[in-house]
């Protein structure tokens, strides 16, 4: 009866009394909420310091551009010519330069002037709104030589080959080994072989073996 009537009195096996207990408890509270708050600033430092260091990244992937190599690399396994012809006889796959798709059917010759333009507008376009986008997407950094590897890949396959939504996605192996990050021989290899099997041309199977082994040791080999 004592302790019912007299609570603050009341003493519990540890010997403190409530009043005791109440102000330890409040002090227990203050240090939870204080450790949860110290790990909610830790976490938001940690989630600050990840991001800049993606962003760090996308401005490293972003600055990677072309190199002369590869330009000479690319223009010596498209061929040239002055002169419109169809790249896919006879399903009038109308090319001109080096490797540009022709769209306009009143276009007949151009001068090498305008053959260097459509060039540099190719791997523009190729690169800043198609390969570049990918890269920075999935938080790829390549090297320099591996980086021009992809750029004649991606020339010769069209820009739409990092598109995984289209039809018969002929992109998805090398893809998913950019993504995986896995760059040792055997996956670039097997990455490599998916577009050197049995329905490739010999000139296709012969360009992916010169980008592979620029892709691997840095080796530019032209046609």
């Amino acid at each position: 009866m004592y302790t019912l009537h007299n609570p603050v009195r009341w003493i519990d096996p540890s010997g403190l009394s409530l009043a005791d207990v109440i102000i330890e408890a409040a002090r227990l509270g203050v240090a939870i909420r204080e450790a949860n708050e110290r790990a909610a600033a830790e976490r938001a430092a940690a989630q600050r310091e990840a991001a800049n260091a993606m962003a760090a990244r996308a401005v490293l992937i972003s600055q990677l551009t072309p190199s002369t190599r590869v330009a000479e690399f690319i223009k010596s396994w498209e061929g040239f010519s002055l002169t419109r012809y169809d790249a896919n006889p006879p399903h009038g796959d109308w090319t001109i330069g080096w490797g540009h798709k022709l769209f306009d059917d009143s276009i007949r010759t151009i001068t090498l002037q305008e053959a260097e333009a459509l060039f540099a507008a190719d791997m523009n376009r190729m690169v800043n709104t198609s390969l570049m986008q990918f890269l920075i997407e999935n938080d790829i950094l390549l090297t320099q030589y591996q980086f021009d590897a992809m750029v004649s890949f991606t020339f010769n396959f069209g820009q739409n080959i990092w598109n995984e939504s289209l039809v018969g996605d002929r992109g998805a192996a090398m893809r998913n080994f950019l993504i995986a990050g896995d760059f040792s021989e055997e996956a670039t290899r097997a990455a490599f072989s998916v577009y050197m099997g049995s329905r490739a041309l010999p000139g296709h199977i012969r360009r992916r073996e010169a980008e592979l082994n620029m892709f691997l040791f840095g080796i530019y080999r032209n046609n």
